[in-house]
């Protein structure tokens, strides 16, 4: 498994988004997300937990893609997709969207799909960080200063580690000099 290292004296998980869990928590939710590809339990607890603890950790971002993509389009063959799954997993599978997107260079998908999980939760811890920064990829240097300072101003003010690290995106990228 590859090192997670950020910033001097960070969290190593923030890049992931999984950045409230201890290390031996994310080690056993790795083992639970394998075990529950290894029995093909395709329900949406074990899609997220693949998605997010085994293909988003080791940045295979396409086949944590296609597990979010299934999700939706499970969903759209439901009568009612609220059946399917909670507003907290529909807010982290269109935010790991958002991501994967992102990472991929789907700019277009990412700042398309990114606000539905803002909407869901704008108080999330990175839930605006991906949406900045593909606009900034863009070249809409107005928007990802404005997505940034939405994040600065909303996401998890109760964690000092959320609002600096927000802080120092906003600060360290070109589009600050707008």
């Amino acid at each position: 498994m590859r090192s997670r290292v950020q910033m001097s004296g960070s969290d190593v998980n923030v890049k992931s988004g999984l950045c409230n869990a201890e290390p031996h928590t994310l080690s056993q939710m790795r083992a639970y997300a394998i075990a529950t590809r290894l029995t093909g339990d395709r329900s949406v607890d074990s899609l997220l937990l693949q998605a997010e603890y085994l293909h988003q950790a080791d940045e295979n971002w396409q086949q944590a893609l296609q597990l979010y993509d299934d999700l939706m389009v499970a969903s759209y063959q439901m009568e009612d997709h609220r059946d399917m799954a909670t507003p907290a997993q529909w807010r982290q599978v269109y935010m790991g969207t958002s991501r994967c997107c992102f990472e991929l260079g789907m700019y277009d998908k990412c700042i398309a799909i990114g606000p539905c999980a803002v909407a869901m939760n704008r108080h999330f811890p990175m839930v605006h960080r991906y949406i900045a920064l593909a606009q900034e990829a863009k070249s809409d240097y107005a928007e990802a200063v404005k997505s940034m300072k939405h994040a600065i101003l909303y996401e998890a003010s109760w964690c000092d580690l959320t609002i600096q690290s927000n802080k120092l995106l906003l600060r360290n990228h070109p589009f600050y000099r707008v």
